[in-house]
Parts: C-alpha cells; structure tokens; sequence
C-alpha cells in the first residue's frame, strides 16, 4: 500500500499543478474530484497500512484497526458513487439528488453496522448492499444512456466509450480480486503447506494489488469524463 500512496500523490500533484484541463474545471467538479481522490487514492491506503501494521498488538487494538479500515472502505464505495453518479446524473438533477440521497442514507446505515454490530453477517450484507447501490446504479445508468443515444451524436458517444470502457475494466479487476480472495488461490494449491505463499503471492497481496489497480483506474476515468466534458462537445439532450 506504500508504493501506491506515493505513486497516487505525484500523479495527482502532477495533474493539478501541470494539467491545463484543472484551470478550466468548474469549482464544483474541482471540489468533488479533489476530494474524491484524496480519500480513495491517499486516505484508504494509509488506513488499510496503519489496521495492518496496529492489529496485533492487543484484542481490543484488533478490533478498532479493522473497523478503521472497514469504515475507509466504505467511504471510498461513498466516493465512488457521489462521483461517479456525479457524472452519470449530470444531466438530471433530480435522478442526481435521489441518487445522492439514497447513496448517503446506506452509507449511515453501513457505517453503523460496521461500529456497532458484532454479526459478520449484518456486516457483510449491508456492505453487499450499498456497493452494489453505491457503484452498480451510476454504472449501468451510463451504459443504458450510451446506448439509448448512441446514434444522437457520434463525437459525444465515441469519447464517452473511452470513459466506459476503462471504468468496466475496473470492475473486472475488482471482481477477479473478489474471486481470488474468497476463493483463497493460491494458497489453495499448497494444502500440506497452509504458509508456502505468506511473504510473496499470497491472494491477500493479490486482493490488494488488484484493488489498487481497480481504484486507480477508476480515478483515471474520472479524469478521462471530465475531459470529454470540458474539452469535448458534451451537451445536455433537451
């Protein structure tokens, strides 16, 4: 999680200080980005290092660690949603302000579950939940509405595919890591030997190198929406 913190910081640096697009952002879409990213790029990670670093020390260090790190989790699916729906709804205000306020009301709903219930399975269920809402709704939005306008506009629908597309593949990545961990592969192959995989290739790090690539990726394409945004014919259909 180190090497992605410090990667994810100089990027964003990078396009902040040296992209002619963030000069030209509105400040609601500058303000939303920002803080977006920050907490899905920087503030996970750093939140996942300190639960993996702290986590041994005592019972109780146990379990506020993993609560730490399961609450940054869920704000980063709240991230994930609020921008991307963002976007998804920009040219309906009402769909966006539902959106939003069904996306929140999970994520309170979530946040508590994970501080004050001890059932792994309330947990789980109400983490499934908001991040099927929270990502799955904003997603095939946008695809419904590619293809409903797809024959409109060919300069609009030809860079959005662009932005699509690499939000798929981030989807795809989240879901091999998904598979990969519940399936507990590698480490599945060497059963005479249950630590023949703890220091390199274990599905934990596995898990953890797709997610990163997925949330990057995901940031990206926000860059990639507001491009075409700003620098494209993006236009609202009357």
């Amino acid at each position: 999680e180190i090497i992605p913190v410090i990667l994810n910081i100089f990027c964003l640096s990078f396009f902040i200080s040296n992209d002619s697009l963030w000069i030209s952002l509105k400040i609601e879409d500058k303000t939303i980005f920002t803080i977006g990213a920050f907490l899905v790029l920087v503030f996970r990670p750093i939140c996942s290092i300190a639960a993996h670093t702290f986590y041994l020390i005592s019972k109780k260090a146990h379990d506020f660690w993993w609560r730490i790190d399961y609450s940054s989790i869920c704000i980063t699916m709240l991230c994930e949603g609020i921008v991307s729906g963002n976007y998804t709804f920009n040219c309906n205000y009402q769909l966006k302000l539902l959106f939003f306020t069904c996306v929140s009301c999970m994520f309170i709903s979530t946040m508590l579950s994970t501080l004050v219930s001890r059932s792994m399975q309330i947990r789980a269920a109400s983490f499934c939940l908001f991040v099927i809402f929270a990502t799955g709704c904003p997603f095939l939005y946008q695809w419904i509405i590619y293809y409903s306008q797809k024959d409109e506009n060919r300069d609009d629908h030809k860079a959005l595919i662009k932005y699509l597309s690499l939000w798929t593949f981030a989807y795809i990545l989240a879901t091999i890591a998904l598979i990969i961990k519940s399936l507990w592969f590698p480490e599945r192959c060497c059963r005479k030997n249950r630590h023949c995989l703890s220091y390199v290739g274990a599905s934990h790090q596995i898990w953890h190198i797709l997610i990163n690539s997925c949330l990057s990726l995901s940031v990206y394409a926000w860059i990639v929406y507001l491009r075409f945004k700003y620098e494209g014919k993006f236009h609202c259909s009357q």
